[in-house]
């Protein structure tokens, strides 16, 4: 396995357990290392008696360790990988020892059930049952949103110059009226908006617009048989319907392409931890997001790492966009080489244009997905941005991006990000052929 230093540490749980890894990664710290066409495997003395056992599945980057650490991986996973990225020579190839091979061969058995289940014919479904059940849910969230859209008049009545001083239980008791109307995905939408008043100088236009979108996302279920089929899939998403995982395969549009991973974000909120994945088909040119989401200190379900590129294939959810989806199998690949698509690849006018089109198909988009070639990044009184040569520029999220200055070098580069309607955050930069992360 060949990651890189940057590519480790992205999916290290914290810097602490990085560091910790690489002080792990000396060939001192190993009684045994080995590598093969499959895994990657090693045992590190702790405060045991025996040494841990880490092994790494190198078809689908999965790993296990025998240590008792709640951080996913761990630092003896980490350690590892960071001795085979510095010193390959200090991971031999090696026959498997049989407590690798057995961990592989339990995998395999378990991938081979759950595809054996997969293909056995669904249980006959209750389909009175079923709509009586959907027919219930439909009564109770429409009666929810007529109770919200009063709310939402309220505040267009009186104002919204109060609204700074208001307690959270203000938005957090609607938020909780949505989640009993069976609308956790609006729920969560007014949650976020609850922490616009106040927290910068225009406050006043954010919040108005957002809760714009709100009431016209209102109006929009209401009159949902007037829409088209694919804005009904994301007006029902947006007010919390989910798409049922198992029969996505059968009806979402499948796609097969070299897929790189160019950016990963991750956040918390409360005890859900979130990260959002983005892919681009290399040929294509389509961008897929693909989400994960753990509670606590539990690790992700899958491993993704910036920077690789694979051959898989992927479905998508329906709706106007179609950006999201989940990949039915893939191919992990680590690279550093700058394979991003060049269809996809556009300026800032373009961006912008291909923004206010997104946006008149669905104007509830959060987060536009931005790989902007010939850009430079600058730096001005404490603010940041990326510029193109006629000095059109969008402004950065944050106020620290040193590291995208240094490599860029004032050089033009190009640059993958999240745009959120008001600025860029940067998620990876590619400058003379070399693929670096903020």
């Amino acid at each position: 396995m060949n990651w890189t230093l940057e590519q480790i540490r992205s999916f290290a749980p914290d810097e602490a357990s990085f560091a910790a890894g690489q002080k792990l990664a000396k060939v001192s710290q190993w009684s045994t290392t080995g590598e093969s066409e499959n895994a990657l495997w090693g045992e590190c003395q702790g405060s045991g008696k025996n040494p841990y056992q880490i092994r790494i599945d190198k078809r689908e980057f999965a790993y296990r360790c025998t240590c008792p650490s709640r951080k996913l991986p761990c630092k003896h996973v980490l350690g590892i990988l960071i001795l085979a990225a510095n010193s390959p020579n200090a991971v031999p190839t090696k026959v498997e020892p049989d407590w690798v091979t057995e961990w592989l061969d339990g995998r395999d058995e378990r991938a081979q059930k759950k595809q054996e289940k997969a293909e056995k014919p669904p249980k006959p479904v209750d389909e009175k049952a079923q709509a009586k059940r959907a027919e219930q849910r439909t009564k109770r969230v429409s009666t929810g949103l007529e109770q919200f859209a009063l709310w939402l008049n309220d505040i267009a009545r009186t104002g919204i110059a109060d609204l700074e001083r208001k307690p959270l239980s203000f938005w957090e008791d609607q938020a909780k009226r949505l989640v009993d109307a069976q609308a956790p995905a609006l729920a969560t939408r007014l949650q976020t908006i609850a922490e616009i008043p106040a927290s910068h100088a225009d406050w006043p236009t954010q919040l108005l617009g957002e809760l714009g979108k709100l009431a016209l996302l209102v109006e929009a279920y209401q009159n949902i048989d007037a829409q088209h089929d694919d804005l009904q899939h994301e007006i029902r998403e947006l007010i919390g319907w989910t798409v049922d995982q198992n029969e996505l395969a059968g009806t979402g549009e499948i796609v097969s392409d070299c897929w790189g991973l160019l950016g990963q974000f991750y956040e918390q909120s409360g005890k859900i931890q979130t990260q959002r994945n983005w892919y681009y088909g290399i040929t294509t040119g389509r961008p897929l997001l693909l989400l994960q989401f753990t509670a606590g200190n539990q690790g992700f379900t899958e491993t993704h790492v910036p920077g690789s590129f694979g051959n898989g294939d992927a479905v998508f959810w329906p709706g106007t966009g179609k950006l999201r989806g989940k990949f039915l199998k893939r191919e992990i690949n680590p690279t550093t080489t700058p394979m991003f698509p060049q269809s996809a690849v556009c300026t800032i006018p373009e961006f912008l244009d291909l923004v206010a089109e997104q946006a008149a198909r669905q104007p509830w988009l959060e987060i536009v997905p931005a790989l902007l070639k010939d850009v430079t990044i600058r730096h001005s009184q404490e603010s940041w941005s990326v510029r193109n040569f006629e000095g059109m520029a969008l402004p950065l999220v944050g106020n620290d991006h040193w590291t995208l200055h240094a490599v860029g070098g004032g050089r033009p580069v190009t640059l993958f990000g999240e745009w959120n309607g008001r600025a860029l955050a940067p998620l990876s930069i590619w400058d003379n052929e070399k693929f670096y992360l903020p």
